[in-house]
């Protein structure tokens, strides 16, 4: 499984993570996207 990490600048509330993952979810070939807020860090596995 390959792994991609982005920085996302200005991640600053829940809605902001309910906005990301589930679009990057829905992405052909994506399995899990988890969003860390504090970092502003989106894995997608």
């Amino acid at each position: 499984m390959k792994t991609e990490k982005l920085v996302v600048a200005n991640i600053s509330c829940g809605s902001c993570i309910k906005a990301i993952k589930p679009t990057l979810s829905d992405m052909e070939g994506v399995e899990n996207v988890t969003v860390n807020q504090e970092e502003g860090l989106v894995t997608i596995h």
